[in-house]
Order: C-alpha cells, then sequence, then structure tokens
C-alpha cells in the first residue's frame, strides 16, 4: 500500500484583535504547514525553511487545519516543500503579497490540489490595494523572521531551523474590507496558485530525469 502523509495547516494570532475581526475573516494571521512533525514556512531573508511545529514566538497559536492526505511518504513531501524555494527566494518577500500565507497556500496546492481557506490571507490581499502608499522597507518585513537568520534555499536542498522565530517585529498596518472573497480575490488566488504549482511541477520533473 502506497504511503500517505498527513498534512496540517497551523494557524496564528498575530494581533490580539483577532478575537474581534476573525469572526468578520478579516484576522491577520501566520501560517505554517506541519507533515510529519515539521513545520514548513517562509520567511524574508531566510526563504523556504522547516521548524518544529507551533513554535512561533510573538504569536499566538489559534488552530491546525486537517487540509489532507500527501499521496507519499514525508521525504517526497519534503522535497516538493523546498523545491518552492526558487519562487519563494528570501529576497523575494512581500507583506502583501508574498508572503507566508501565500507559500502555506502553494505547498498545499502542490501537495493536495487545493487551497488553504480564504480567510487566512484575506488581509494581505486587501491591503495589496494600499501598498503604493506603503515604503518598501515595510512590505519587506516578515510576520515571522530572525535577524540572525539571512540563509536562503536554493535547488531544493532542506534547512531545518531550531531557531524560536519572531512574528511582526516591524511596524503593523491595519486594513479593512468585505467578509467574504470577491470574485476578484477568488480569480488572482487561482491564478498565482496554479503558475506556482505548474513551475514547481516542472522542476521536480527535471530533477527525475
Amino acid at each position: 500500500m502506497a504511503p500517505r502523509t498527513a498534512v496540517i495547516l497551523n494557524i496564528y494570532d498575530l494581533i490580539e484583535a483577532n478575537n474581534y475581526i476573525a469572526p468578520l475573516g478579516l484576522g491577520i494571521f501566520h501560517s505554517g504547514v506541519e507533515i510529519a512533525g515539521e513545520e514548513f514556512s517562509y520567511a524574508s531573508g531566510a526563504g523556504v525553511f522547516s521548524l518544529s511545529p507551533k513554535r512561533v514566538t510573538g504569536a499566538k497559536f489559534r488552530e491546525s487545519i486537517k487540509m489532507g492526505f500527501f499521496e507519499g511518504s514525508f521525504q517526497e513531501a519534503q522535497r516538493l516543500a523546498y523545491s518552492l524555494s526558487s519562487d519563494f527566494d528570501g529576497d523575494g518577500y512581500n507583506l502583501f503579497t508574498q508572503n507566508c500565507n501565500t507559500y502555506a497556500d502553494a505547498l498545499c496546492q502542490l501537495l493536495l490540489g487545493k487551497p488553504i481557506p480564504a480567510y487566512v490571507n484575506r488581509a494581505a490581499y486587501l491591503g495589496s490595494f494600499l501598498s503604493c502608499l506603503m515604503p518598501a522597507d515595510v512590505m519587506e518585513q516578515a510576520p515571522v523572521g530572525d535577524t540572525n537568520t539571512r540563509s536562503r534555499i536554493t535547488n531544493a536542498t532542506s534547512r531545518r531551523s531550531d531557531t524560536v522565530y519572531t512574528p511582526f517585529a516591524g511596524s503593523g498596518q491595519t486594513v479593512g474590507g468585505a467578509k467574504e472573497a470577491s470574485s476578484s480575490e477568488s480569480s488572482t488566488r487561482a491564478d498565482q496558485r496554479k503558475k506556482v504549482r505548474l513551475a514547481a511541477l516542472r522542476r521536480v520533473g527535471a530533477q527525475e530525469q
């Protein structure tokens, strides 16, 4: 029987106000994808990395969502997790358009063919419409990151960190918007997921040849 590996989405509150705004679909969250006791995430400078689950200093663990089962081993899932490193380079981090949540979404698409819940990254999506008003250095600040950890992942090589990462070391932003995802949001997210998933699959296929 072929191996099956559980895929779990761990979600963290980044602000106390989530207790009030999360029911409206506007919470500000960090997320990581847990696979066989290892949590994969993405941060500015570090790029794609893994650490022990639920070790995010400064963020409050909110919930775990069982996303499904990957039809393969942990080693195969790990390789796919790091295959996204080219698309999620440490220097390419953007608070609104390329962050820990968009990485988690891309990884779940790659492993399971399904997205993470839209509410997890909705605040960042809505904030992207205000990005022209934000200083560049603010948009490059990661929800999770350690100023002492600046190395990046390349060529799908693994890097595990036992560092306890600190969310939102920089300034925060307040965003607002509708409770339900708009058709524009859904379309944009779907297009981005498709492009990243196809690129990752092409890289994995090339490595196997």
